[in-house]
């Protein structure tokens, strides 16, 4: 459901700039899991071969995420502390959007939108 939802969003219309969708398969924030989480959202954004330590890396999605329309797609979040760790602090600046799924109902948000997966 959440690719259906990207591909709409991000490939229908020419809205944004860059756009990245990732899944996370975090279950813990270990730095190891936490860069290559960063790396690939950076990639997906266009940047080649992004290198530094997490706190560089999230420094340049914000600045990505303030220069650029970006839509970012975080599917599967499992709970908040893995937005705390990738989510600039100030992702909703500017036009950027970032779109979060999850099966936590608990997770903080500013809008949420309850959709339930038929089979």
């Amino acid at each position: 459901m959440a690719a259906v939802l990207f591909n709409k969003l991000s490939r229908s219309t020419n809205e944004f700039a860059k756009a990245a969708m990732v899944e996370l398969q975090l279950e813990g924030n270990s730095p190891d899991q936490l860069t290559n989480c960063l790396v690939r959202v950076l990639e997906d954004l266009g940047e080649e071969k992004p290198k530094g330590s997490n706190m560089q890396l999230l420094q340049r999605l914000t600045e990505l995420m303030q220069q650029h329309k970006v839509l970012l797609l975080l599917d599967n979040v499992n709970h908040a502390d893995q937005l705390d760790s990738l989510l600039p602090s100030q992702f909703s600046s500017g036009s950027s959007r970032v779109i979060i799924t999850s099966r936590d109902e608990k997770l903080p948000s500013s809008e949420a939108y309850l959709v339930s997966a038929t089979a």
